[in-house]
């Protein structure tokens, strides 16, 4: 077997390569002096780099505080009540699951509630009866004091999983003792065997808390090429701005790979009837009933009674990530996706009348419209100046794209940077931005892979385009204006 190279090694010589790219870039473009009509391009690329760069430092200083200040505190006054043991239920949804994986998902969460100690309600939502007697099974095995773990098994009737956490969160309503707090969690996702005792002190010392999620990494079976690598990056991404955004008590999402929820909260009829029934009201659309998105459904609802929200960044759960279809049609399948929830859920949340969104927060759900034409200034701007001739501009901007994705990527990575997530990082700000503008005025259509679902795309695609033709078109105006190439 060949030996792998040190980690630290790999990370050292693989920035040492991005850097002698940067230097020739540099070296190549700056041989020619940019002309004194294109300054002012450069003073617009520069204003709005000022921008973002001081938006992304602003989250950087807040992460640092929130994970080095503020979260070691909370773990003390947590410490105090971590003993105690009270009542709590586990939602599992699960929708084609590969017989093996469902046997690790299962075999690791059964060990975690018996590790845990107290009464524990698992309700497991399947696809097919073969899975539901699959998991009773694995439970028979594994579970050896049913008054202490007890599971519920439901087979879906296929309408979303939406439906299949509604009906568990009901079932769960009718148990005794009632569930302190209930965790919502998918299929596919692996818990740590001290989950439970890490997260249920947090709703015991905080009485106002509503809701908490914890930190997540990837490990990707049968994927294609750079998948997990994606996914990682994606993840070290979240834990950035999850950091940042839960020094305002609040967060962005309650993510549906595994999220705590306040009993009081999760099983209120109106919390359960809203996560099936969950609907955009908009200008344009109307009533639009949601498909997706279900872990926004759930952040909006904590919104609603103006609860805390926290993020455990240093509890880590392991996401079974499998991909088939290649790496840019399913990284483009997914962005779609999570763009649409994310849109329509900052829409909700900027209009909704009664929610309590800090300062902060409404300052980010601002920023994910911003962004797509700051993230895609740039770019558009590089393309110009070779459409015109301006290699040497296109060059020293290119210089930039690369130096300033390796700080960021090695920001985010440390030790763990790997040598794709700097051209990870452009690909996410090129295709990313266009995904979301695409989906900014398609915001009616949705597609589950599950079960291929789309919804009123007859009625307003025409209208959707010639609207998304025209914001391009005057985009690109204002870029030429502004800039004068």
């Amino acid at each position: 077997m060949t030996p792998r190279l040190p980690r630290a090694f790999l990370t050292t010589f693989s920035a040492l390569g991005y850097l002698a790219v940067i230097l020739l870039l540099l070296w190549v473009s700056l041989g020619a002096a940019i002309p004194q009509e294109q300054q002012r391009a450069l003073v617009a690329l520069g204003l709005i780099g000022v921008w973002r760069y001081g938006w992304w430092g602003l989250n950087g200083v807040r992460a640092l505080l929130y994970r080095f200040a503020v979260y070691p505190r909370i773990k003390v006054q947590t410490a105090a009540v971590s003993r105690q043991r009270p009542p709590i239920a586990v939602v599992v949804t699960a929708y084609r699951i590969p017989g093996a994986l469902l046997l690790h998902v299962l075999r690791a969460l059964f060990f975690a509630s018996i590790r845990y100690g107290g009464t524990v309600t698992i309700a497991l939502s399947v696809s097919t009866a073969s899975e539901a007697a699959r998991a009773v099974r694995i439970a028979a095995r594994h579970i050896h004091n049913p008054q202490q773990t007890r599971l519920l098994v439901e087979v879906q009737d296929g309408s979303g999983k939406r439906a299949a956490l509604a009906n568990s969160l009901k079932a769960i309503r009718t148990q005794s003792p009632r569930p302190r707090v209930v965790a919502l969690m998918d299929g596919d996702g692996i818990v740590p065997p001290d989950i439970f005792e890490r997260c249920i002190p947090h709703f015991l010392a905080t009485p106002a808390l509503g809701a908490l999620t914890v930190n997540n990494r990837a490990r990707g079976v049968s994927c294609p090429p750079f998948w997990e690598s994606w996914i990682n990056l994606k993840h070290r991404l979240r834990h950035f701005w999850m950091c940042s955004h839960a020094l305002s008590g609040r967060l962005l999402v309650l993510t549906g790979r595994f999220s705590c929820f306040h009993g009081d909260i999760a099983l209120s009829p109106r919390f359960i009837n809203r996560l099936r029934h969950d609907a955009l009201q908009h200008w344009r659309f109307g009533t639009v009933r949601l498909v997706t998105g279900d872990d926004k459904s759930t952040w909006l609802g904590v919104l609603r009674r103006r609860a805390v929200m926290r993020y455990l960044p240093d509890v880590l759960l392991t996401s079974i990530e499998m991909e088939r279809s290649g790496f840019f049609r399913g990284s483009a399948a997914k962005m779609r996706r999570w763009s649409g929830n994310m849109l329509r859920a900052g829409h909700m949340a900027l209009t909704e009348r009664g929610l309590h969104v800090p300062l902060f927060i409404r300052a980010a759900l601002v920023d994910q419209r911003l962004s797509i034409a700051t993230g895609l200034l740039a770019p558009t701007l590089c393309l110009l100046a070779l459409l015109h001739g301006y290699w040497h501009w296109a060059g020293v901007y290119l210089a930039w794209l690369l130096l300033s994705r390796l700080i960021w990527a090695l920001a985010l990575g440390g030790i763990q940077f790997r040598p794709s997530w700097p051209l990870l990082l452009l690909y996410n700000q090129v295709a990313g931005n266009l995904i979301k503008a695409h989906t900014l005025a398609h915001l009616d259509e949705q597609e589950w892979w599950q079960n291929k679902h789309t919804t009123r795309q007859s009625r307003h695609r025409r209208h959707n385009n010639l609207l998304l033709f025209l914001a391009a078109l005057t985009f690109l105006y204002s870029v030429v204006a502004i800039t004068g190439l």
